[in-house]
This record gives C-alpha cells, structure tokens and sequence, in this order.
C-alpha cells in the first residue's frame, strides 16, 4: 500500500495534525480542512494495510519544503500514524516503511515500487 505525501508537518502535536497550521503548506493548498484530507490519507493507508496481514504500507516523499530543512513527506505522514497510535491497528507500524526520495507524484510511484 503506497501513501503518497502532499506536505511536511511543522509539530509533532498529535491535537494539531489536522490543522492547516501544522503543516508546510503551498500557496494554492492553504484551503479549508487541507491538512484533514492529509490525515484521512494515512489513515486509509493504516486500515488498507491492516486488512491484509501481508501487506506493507510505504509512505512516500522526500524533502519538498526548503522550510522544513531535512524532513521529508514520507517520514510526517510516519509520524502522524505514529502520535495517532496508527488508528487502532498497532500491528501496521511494524509493515509501514518510509520512501525519502521522490519530488512529485511520478517518483512516488517509482521510488516505491523501487524500495
């Protein structure tokens, strides 16, 4: 299962992940509930890998905001599941894997299928 991500988180405050103000955000992407459609993302990424117990869950995305230095995509989308206790599915965090590398929606899909 392949999350692709869309921004880096600012906090690491697991109350505020659903709140455009945590989050890099583009000029076109500061809309209303932005970052909730992010956290509904990764959470349909937990439940679809957590209804197969072979599956493994990659986020995928590198360093796309100059702001948040080294943080990448994949690892805020990483560490929402992780502050939101991966949505009740605990046993996904041990299948979910990051991808650190890709800039934009073609490397998500290649860089993934490549790690």
């Amino acid at each position: 299962v392949v999350v692709a991500g869309h921004s880096v988180l600012r906090y690491t405050d697991a109350s505020r992940v659903e709140e455009n103000e945590s989050w890099y955000l583009e000029p076109y992407m500061e809309v209303s509930g932005q970052a909730a459609t992010f956290v509904e993302h990764i959470r349909s990424g937990v439940e679809e890998a957590a209804r197969d117990p072979r599956a493994i869950l990659l986020f995928s995305g590198g360093t796309t905001k100059v702001k948040a230095g080294p943080m990448t995509e994949a690892q805020s989308y990483w560490t929402v599941a992780e502050k939101l206790d991966w949505f009740g599915h605990a046993d996904v965090r041990h299948r979910a894997f990051t991808e650190n590398f890709a800039r934009d929606s073609f490397e998500n899909l290649l860089f993934s299928l490549c790690r």
